[in-house]
């Protein structure tokens, strides 16, 4: 049991004499960077607080700028938002236009078609007419000619 404690007393002393290592060393190294600080010049101090002003100022001008691209790329979503919708309402209006074009399109042809045809039959009274008109004149002649006689 004392071997035991000795032990532990001896394990114990050795991981205090590394962590004191450890501290002394630590301290040495915070010493010199605080001896390094302090012998910055005034001037680094001024240098540095102007590259931290301007370095301010930068960052609230790129967030103004970020807020007003924000703001004009959700201007542009709504806008073309807005585009689309006159998009699919022009579309839909021109296959609108389309179809009653094809049905005046089929309208006209059926007209036309009427058309020659009555041309044609018209054509065809007139002719009749012209024949009827001669042997009217020829009958008128003949009767004329046979009461002179």
């Amino acid at each position: 049991m004392i071997a035991d404690y000795t032990s532990k007393n001896e394990t114990l002393l050795s991981e205090n004499t590394a962590l004191k290592a450890d501290c002394a060393r630590w301290r040495t190294r915070v010493n010199a960077l605080v001896e390094r600080a302090n012998k910055t010049s005034p001037e680094d101090w001024k240098r540095l607080q102007n590259e931290r002003e301007t370095l301010a100022k930068m960052l609230t001008n790129e967030k103004e700028n970020l807020r007003k691209v924000s703001e004009e790329l959700g201007a542009l979503k709504i806008e073309k938002s807005k585009l689309e919708e006159q998009y699919t309402l022009l579309s839909r209006q021109q296959n609108n236009v389309v179809e009653e074009n094809k049905k005046v399109n089929e309208e006209l042809q059926v007209l036309k078609d009427d058309m020659s045809r009555l041309t044609e039959e018209l054509a065809k009274l007139k002719g009749e007419f012209n024949t009827a008109a001669d042997t009217n004149a020829k009958l008128s002649e003949e009767i004329n000619n046979r009461e002179a006689s």
